[in-house]
């Protein structure tokens, strides 16, 4: 089974479809927004609209998509306020913020440890950060998760038994140095976790 995941759109349309155009190569079993799907770009409207007509792809809520100062058709804004909070399934929570009591945003070791101490999910998938990063509890200490290295498009092994929290990074605009929108793949056959990011000479055209 083959997840893909993404989330932190924030109303831009081509690195959306770029990103979609990416992921289809690896062929996935499910697809999951991890929400924000408003709110920054042009294309909010346009892109709830595309969302509500592909039922292939399911969203979870993110704080944007809850709260925002945009003029959204209504069917839109009922469509956003309807998305789930979290999707649990397979052993994974995917969530735009923290599991963890109260949510807060992962961007930190403490952040991760703490949702991984205070739920049994083997993989919790976040959005929210807009930051590409892996932990695990694999060798971790109180209050203090171990971060994975990785390199974008090389597949990490992960460790049978142990917990991750994943950030796959932002589509719309990200908070790191490469400005591409990211994507992640768990592939539980081969038990990895690839994150990659596209290439801004794929963006599709839309003036």
């Amino acid at each position: 089974m083959k997840y893909a995941v993404f989330g932190d759109i924030h109303g831009y349309m081509s690195e959306y479809l770029a990103v979609m155009d990416a992921i289809r190569v690896h062929k996935p079993d499910h697809i999951i927004c991890l929400g924000d799907i408003v709110e920054g770009g042009e294309f909010s409207d346009a892109l709830c609209k595309l969302f509500r007509h592909q039922s292939f792809i399911r969203c979870v809520r993110g704080n944007h998509d809850e709260n925002n100062d945009i003029d959204l058709d209504p069917k839109n804004s009922a469509w956003l306020q309807s998305l789930p909070m979290k999707i649990i399934e397979n052993g994974c929570c995917f969530i735009h913020e923290s599991p963890a009591n109260p949510p807060r945003k992962i961007n930190n070791t403490y952040e991760a440890w703490r949702a991984m101490d205070e739920t049994d999910h083997q993989f919790i998938i976040v959005g929210d950060s807009h930051t590409s990063m892996i932990y695990t509890d694999d060798g971790m200490t109180v209050g203090e998760a171990r971060i994975v290295s990785f390199t974008y498009g090389v597949a990490v092994q992960l460790i049978h038994g142990a917990k991750y929290v994943i950030s796959p990074g932002a589509v719309g605009y990200s908070r790191d140095n490469t400005h591409k929108p990211k994507y992640a793949i768990l592939d539980f056959e081969l038990n990895t976790l690839l994150i990659d990011c596209v290439d801004q000479d794929t963006f599709l055209n839309l003036s």
